[in-house]
């Protein structure tokens, strides 16, 4: 990423994989079990749930039959706290399901965005999977200098 050579993290699990806690919001209907991110390399990764080393163990489900949802639009957003978009990087950011496991969905990050080391910052998931099929997530991390 541009500027200092910082890098997104999770404040509160650093050490552990960098999976972001999610906040429901925006008066969507909830369509999924559970939604976690995680970034690395400039990879965002959205998915069910991580081990220790960030590699994704379960896929977005769907919160009423389980089952992994492999077509639904995702797309990211990161902005600061007070809701501007960060530059370098036209948002939002689609997601293509990757699948491994079901329900993967992953981008690159642009090396282009502008951002700030100690900066908190809000990273917006939406996934529409269809009517009364969507889910909106608002991700918080902290942007820190590479170690």
């Amino acid at each position: 990423m541009r500027g200092k050579e910082s890098r997104l993290t999770d404040f509160k699990l650093w050490s552990q994989p960098a999976a972001l806690s999610a906040d429901h919001g925006g008066g969507l209907h909830v369509s999924c079990s559970k939604v976690l991110a995680y970034l690395a390399d400039n990879l965002l990764t959205v998915a069910g749930s991580f081990d220790a080393d960030g590699v994704p163990l379960t896929g977005v489900t769907d919160a009423l039959t389980g089952a992994a949802v492999t077509t639904a639009a995702v797309e990211a957003t990161i902005e600061d706290l007070a809701g501007t978009e960060l530059t370098g990087v036209t948002w939002p950011l689609a997601l293509p399901h990757v699948g491994t496991p079901d329900g993967t969905y992953r981008v690159n990050i642009s090396d282009d965005l502008v951002s700030t080391p100690g900066d908190m910052v809000k990273i917006i998931i939406t996934i529409d999977d269809g009517a009364d099929r969507r889910d909106r997530r608002v991700l918080y991390a902290t942007i820190e200098e590479p170690t």
